[in-house]
Parts: C-alpha cells; sequence; structure tokens
C-alpha cells in the first residue's frame, strides 16, 4: 500500500475517532447540564433550614378580648312533616322527630299549629359565628345548638361568653396553616417542616351549652424570598403577583423536579442517574476506551 493511500486512510480513521470523543463529551457534557437542575435541588433541600421562614398562625397568641361575635341568632332547619312520628308515654300522645341522632320532642299543640297540616317544616337552632384576625392570621369558629325549636331563638350572653372562653381554650395548642387538608373526619394529618402538627380546622363541642361547631384557621403571614421552592409553600399565604426572573424559574423548576407531590425527594433522578451510569459507561467502554483512545494513540505512535 503507498505512502498517501496509508496517509488518507489514517486521517479518515483519526476523523472516526475524534468524532467517537467528541460526541461522547458532548452526550456527557449534556447530561451533566440535564443533572445540574437536581443537584441545583440538593443544594435548595440543604439550604432549606437557613433559607425557609416560619409562617405558622400560633393560636396560643390569641387574646381573649380580641375574638368577637359576629352572629348571634337561628339556623334554619326544614323537616318534612312525614319525618314526625308519634309516641305515647305514660298515658300522654306526643310526637318527635330525630336530630343528630336525638329525639326533639312536640307536644300535641305544637304539632297541630306547626306540622299537621303542612309538607314541610322550617325549625330553628341557635347559631352563633365568632371571628379574630391579626397581621398574623386569622380564625373563624361557628356554633350550633343541639336542640331545634319551632320559632326563632338566639343564645343568652351568659352562653356566647362560655362558648367563647371554650374557643379560645382549645385553640391555645393549635398551630393553623391555610386550607390543605385533613382526613375524612377532619382530623390534622399534616405536619410542618419542623415536624410540629398543623391544622386548618378542628370540630369543637361544648357541653355546658350543648352546642357543636367548627373553628377555622388561617395563616397570613407575608412568604419569604425563598419559601415558594418547598414543597409546603401550599400550606401557607402566596405572593400571586411576584414575578420571577431567570434565576427564580431556573430555581423553582429545580425544586419541583427535586420534590415530589408528597414532599419528599424524587426518585425520578435517582433512576434516571442510574440508567444515564450505565449509558455512560457502555458509552465510553465501546467507542473511548476501546476504540477511541487505543487507536488514536497507536495511530499517532506508529504513523498509520
Amino acid at each position: 500500500m503507498s505512502k498517501d493511500k496509508k496517509e488518507k486512510k489514517r486521517k479518515k480513521r483519526m476523523k472516526k475517532v475524534i468524532a467517537y470523543i467528541i460526541a461522547a463529551i458532548l452526550i456527557i457534557a449534556f447530561n451533566i447540564l440535564y443533572l445540574s437542575r437536581y443537584f441545583l435541588g440538593v443544594y435548595i433541600n440543604y439550604k432549606r433550614n437557613d433559607w425557609e421562614t416560619d409562617r405558622n398562625f400560633y393560636a396560643k397568641n390569641i387574646k381573649l378580648d380580641d375574638i368577637e361575635i359576629d352572629k348571634n341568632g337561628s339556623k334554619q332547619i326544614v323537616y318534612s312533616s312525614k319525618k314526625f312520628r308519634k309516641g305515647k308515654a305514660n298515658g300522654n300522645v306526643f310526637y318527635y322527630v330525630t336530630h343528630n341522632g336525638n329525639k326533639i320532642y312536640a307536644s300535641i299543640k305544637d304539632y297541630k299549629k306547626y306540622v299537621a297540616n303542612c309538607d314541610e317544616v322550617t325549625m330553628y337552632a341557635k347559631d352563633c359565628q365568632y371571628s379574630y384576625q391579626s397581621d398574623k392570621g386569622k380564625i373563624n369558629a361557628t356554633m350550633t345548638g343541639n336542640q331545634i325549636h319551632f320559632y326563632p331563638v338566639s343564645f343568652s350572653k351568659e352562653e356566647l361568653k362560655k362558648m367563647k372562653i371554650d374557643i379560645w381554650e382549645k385553640c391555645k395548642n393549635k398551630i393553623f396553616v391555610n386550607e390543605y387538608g385533613t382526613d375524612l373526619h377532619n382530623h390534622v394529618i399534616y405536619h410542618d417542616w419542623k415536624k410540629q402538627k398543623v391544622c386548618t380546622n378542628f370540630l369543637i363541642k361544648n357541653n355546658e351549652t350543648n352546642t357543636y361547631g367548627k373553628v377555622k384557621g388561617e395563616s397570613l403571614i407575608t412568604p419569604g424570598k425563598y419559601d415558594r421552592l418547598y414543597p409546603d409553600s401550599d400550606m401557607y399565604s402566596i405572593d400571586k403577583v411576584e414575578k420571577y426572573d431567570r434565576k427564580d424559574k431556573m430555581m423553582n423548576e429545580a425544586a419541583d423536579l427535586y420534590y415530589n407531590k408528597k414532599g419528599e425527594k424524587s426518585g425520578y433522578f435517582t433512576l434516571y442517574g442510574m440508567i444515564l451510569f450505565v449509558f455512560l459507561v457502555l458509552l465510553d467502554l465501546v467507542y473511548t476506551v476501546i476504540l477511541g483512545i487505543p487507536l488514536g494513540v497507536l495511530f499517532l505512535i506508529f504513523d498509520w
């Protein structure tokens, strides 16, 4: 084989080797660039204790006098007249309807006046609302009486005072976040990043006034600069008008990829990393280690 042909063949092989090496470098660079979002997510998670601010609304700081009564009146409850049943005890006839598992009794006089000639009857239960608000958070509570009546009713001042104190006392150990979720029984099932039990609402019952109700709380604390990055950001107030620059958008994407919907570290990058590792090993062995570098060295040494 002539010297010119050998030279052409050597250059052709060298071009292939260089192409293999460039391809390997480009693929490796692309994947490193892609994985950089994961590494940024790792850094974001590492800085969580420093960056995430405490946005919990601690109800223990509520003062009794700051809880206001917004409403005191009646709640209407409509029953079909067919729901009423007739009973007899000690020779006396009476009527009753079941409400919240309890029997509500009506005399013959009330039955004839309010129920007998109607398809539906409107009854009334005591109902009131309390509220509290500060720059840290707010609560709203609704209390309803267990007894129902044929006429509008309302709570006495003494009943209102007792329920107000009860709400205040039962809020003392509560930490409120925004509407994030509860289980089927409205029990708290969430914790903040400090592992503290938090809630959005809780049920309440007061035996002294024979009432039941629900207390709902919400945090109003303004979020910090990086609070949006963490998976519990939905549990707190969000700055909906905040504008993000390129750096912010990149950090948001990294956080979204790093955390899954449950707020845990996503397994996506672990799987991707394993696949990438295997791929790069095969690529290096086939194209770079076995073919590229050895052949390139031999070509240069022996001038093939």
